[in-house]
């Protein structure tokens, strides 16, 4: 929300989550935001679809810009409404819809009989959106490469949340005993730690040691927790649930020797591999999405993915070697700094200001009718969805 000043006015449409407390990472909405409320997250697909179509009507009568956050579905039904109503569109591309619908966890019949038409849908969903849209915000280039247009001005930026001032770079490298491999996220299939404990087996038959930290919830948790168990390594895997972020996530990135994110599919830029570079932690990640671009040029090791030989070769490589942690970790921590929230906001705020200032008339011509006195302020209505880690 760090650029809605730039405009006159600004509504958010946003779907209603019940909870006893707020979110964790969700940000309250500001006084001078105005809140309209689409649907209930937890209702009927088809209730929300139907609730979340009234209210955009009511809410994109009068707005001269509607911002997208995607994937995500009440921000495709409300771009439908919008692209009734000729109002131009700026999305903002988190993450591969098209592949996490693909590698989702759930196995229930229906789900599994209508998975590759859903992705389908999700990918043309994603590529209309871009094709009419103004200007495209990427996390990562695979993205933008992806669905955006050429000739269509595009921001390629990332999507962490850490200040500046929460940065620690790390002074030893010395192992811990056993040395600490450390894993933040979703524990879900896309995530690939099925591929990872497929290492962790490897490496308890070579007779390595270590440790296996686990921050996070998720629906592999039971069959992960077993494989250890008849591996025989299951005391060395250590599930420590939702840790919010702050001061305790960054503990464990500073306390890890080695931080590994696995994934399969369904990456942007992840937050998590920011923190640990952030926090000096050396990073294994895998080539998907943009995880290439962010641990480029030594920040980090990039393996294929599915690929438990490479990762295992790529643990012991960084277990093994104080020099590669020490480069890894002081590179990576540079690459980070590059990425502060502070230098977040001021790259998007550069970015729309110059977008209202040198195409207005091209924004002004997907409208039936031009916006009175257009002069690179208007009135905004964003659709967004809370800020959860990837």
């Amino acid at each position: 929300m760090q650029w809605f000043s730039i405009f006159d006015r600004v509504t958010l449409l946003k779907p209603s989550v019940r909870a006893e407390a707020p979110c964790t990472g969700w940000m309250a909405v500001p006084a001078h935001v105005r809140a309209i409320e689409l649907c209930k997250q937890d209702g009927s697909l088809l209730r929300r679809r139907t609730d979340t179509l009234r209210a955009a009507r009511a809410g994109l009568h009068d707005v001269d810009l509607f911002y997208a956050r995607m994937p995500n579905r009440e921000a495709l039904w409300c771009d439908r409404v919008a692209c009734q109503a000729n109002i131009p569109l700026l999305i903002e591309l988190h993450g591969d819809w098209e592949t996490a619908i693909l590698h989702e966890d759930s196995q229930a019949l229906a789900r599994l009989a209508t998975r590759r038409c859903r992705s389908a849908v999700a990918n043309r969903s994603l590529q209309h959106m871009c094709a009419r849209a103004s200007w495209v915000v990427s996390i990562g280039p695979r993205l933008a490469e992806k669905y955006a247009p050429p000739g269509t001005p595009r921001l390629i930026t990332t999507n962490h949340l850490l200040s500046a001032r929460e940065y620690a770079e790390r002074e030893s490298f010395d192992l811990h005993h056993p040395p600490r491999i450390l894993f933040v996220g979703a524990i879900q299939r896309r995530k690939g730690l099925h591929v990872l404990f497929e290492s962790l087996r490897s490496l308890q038959l070579a007779g390595r040691e270590f440790e296996m930290v686990l921050a996070g919830t998720g629906p592999q948790k039971a069959s992960l927790a077993n494989f250890a168990e008849r591996h025989g390594f299951g005391p060395r895997v250590r599930f420590v649930g939702h840790v919010p972020h702050g001061v305790t996530l960054f503990e464990l990135y500073r306390q890890a020797d080695l931080f590994v994110l696995p994934s399969i599919a369904a990456e942007g830029v992840p937050r998590v591999t920011h923190e640990a570079m952030a926090n000096g932690c050396p990073a294994v990640g895998t080539d998907v999405g943009s995880i290439a671009w962010q641990l480029r040029e030594d920040a980090g090791v990039v393996i294929p993915p599915n690929n438990a030989q490479a990762l295992t070769r790529a643990l012991s490589n960084v277990l093994d070697s104080f020099e590669l942690r020490r480069t890894l970790s002081m590179k990576g921590y540079q690459r980070s700094l590059e990425h502060t929230l502070e230098e977040q906001q001021l790259t998007l705020r550069r970015f729309v200001e110059q977008q209202l200032a040198t195409e207005p008339t091209s924004v002004r011509s997907l409208r039936r009718t031009p916006p009175k006195g257009w002069s690179g302020r208007a009135h905004l209505t964003a659709n967004m969805v809370g800020k959860g880690r990837s």
